[in-house]
């Protein structure tokens, strides 16, 4: 059993949800949280869509408030880790379906997530979603539509696809020595335990 990869991912995923939990303590409106998100990932890490999308749900302001990222909060900084390494395997285990969807639609299987989590099985359909609307499946922007305020979800959507095809034209880390994901790791972890949320 080859671990390499999905091991690679959760690493990339650690990275991204200490990131969002580095903005879920800064004063920013949920709004500008996720566009710097969107965009700290296009600019210097990695477009990871089922991150993102699991940040648009934990930040999402028309939904009861999910609880995605646990101890952002906590006086005890190192469960603020314990929390990102917790949403890192959330966010994995949602890649590794979608790249199981990918693989299954051109043997042409149907693959069905098995998951006790309210909140992860709510999210993976969204992951399905594309740029137009098809005939069984709505568009992702109408999706987010029911988590966000349209005017913002439109402005987010046109980003993200525009993102995305920045992110299919270019090459990243070409080599060992170009991969920030040990820098950002120990980077973003200092961050976390050097906080000092508002009580």
């Amino acid at each position: 059993l080859n671990l390499a990869a999905p091991i690679r991912r959760w690493r990339c995923n650690y990275v991204v949800a200490m990131k969002i939990a580095e903005l879920e303590l800064s004063p920013s409106k949920p709004a500008d949280k996720l566009m710097a998100l969107l965009n700290w990932m296009s600019q210097y890490f990695l477009l990871a869509g089922p991150a993102l999308i699991y940040a648009a749900r934990y930040w999402a302001p028309s939904l009861p408030r999910a609880g995605l990222i646990k101890y952002v909060n906590s006086p005890d900084r190192s469960r603020a880790l314990k929390g990102a390494r917790n949403a890192a395997w959330d966010i994995t285990y949602l890649s590794e379906f979608i790249r199981t969807v990918s693989m299954g639609d051109a043997e042409k299987k149907r693959i069905v997530l098995a998951t006790g989590d309210r909140l992860l099985a709510e999210i993976a359909p969204v992951l399905l979603r594309g740029r137009e609307s098809e005939e069984d499946h709505p568009s992702l922007e109408i999706t987010l539509s029911e988590w966000w305020p349209k005017n913002f979800i439109s402005r987010f959507c046109d980003a993200y696809f525009e993102a995305i095809d920045l992110a299919e034209n270019r090459t990243r880390w070409q080599n060992e020595t170009e991969d920030p994901v040990d820098q950002f790791t120990e980077q973003l972890e200092k961050h976390l335990l050097d906080a000092r949320p508002a009580g």
